[in-house]
């Protein structure tokens, strides 16, 4: 069960969604009478997600992984490919599932944002610069994410929301185009 959570990454999950919760509570004006409980599920769903598009990433990059992160559950054979494969579509559909349970903006914009992920997952090796806009965008979704369950952005503050998305964004695609710079030689691609 170990490897399986692995694949999940939760020291990038949690923060991801904690990062999300606080900004429907930012958004709100943390006036959370009665969106505590949807706020809840609504954090767990996108955790879900993003956790299965982690291990179906490792899914998809087990051969890459076993030159570059060869420690990675898959790739170093502690978890078959079939099985993460499973696991994360487990863990993708478990999310939209639970988001069901959230006003209808979230589980319609969690839909978007799980289906560009597992476009990501699926084709991000021959997306070139691209890649790099694209997993900027998926993390600062976010905040659209937040504003979809929170019914908007109605809290005293809420106009400053509109800075950290664009923040969240370019500081996502610095990281990125660092990350992909050191991680170059193990890409054929």
């Amino acid at each position: 069960m170990i490897p399986l959570l692995r694949l999940c990454r939760p020291y990038y999950v949690a923060p991801m969604a904690l990062a999300y919760a606080l900004t429907v509570y930012y958004a709100r004006g943390g006036d959370m009478a009665g969106y505590g409980f949807e706020t809840f599920l609504s954090t767990a769903a996108l955790a879900l997600v993003i956790a299965g598009g982690y291990a179906l990433n490792d899914v998809v990059d087990a051969e890459i992984d076993r030159r570059g992160a060869p420690h990675r559950a898959i790739a170093a054979g502690r978890v078959t490919r079939r099985a993460g494969a499973v696991w994360a579509g487990l863990l993708l559909v478990a999310g939209l599932l639970v988001s069901a349970f959230c006003r209808w903006e979230f589980p319609a914009a969690l839909a978007v944002v799980a289906l560009t992920l597992v476009a990501y997952d699926l084709f991000s090796k021959r997306l070139g610069v691209f890649k790099q806009l694209l997993v900027a965008a998926l993390m600062a979704s976010i905040y659209p994410l937040a504003f979809a369950a929170a019914g908007g952005a109605t809290g005293r503050r809420a106009g400053s929301l509109a800075f950290f998305p664009a923040w969240l964004f370019l500081t996502a695609f610095a990281y990125e185009i660092l990350k992909d710079l050191r991680d170059c030689r193990d890409d054929p691609a």
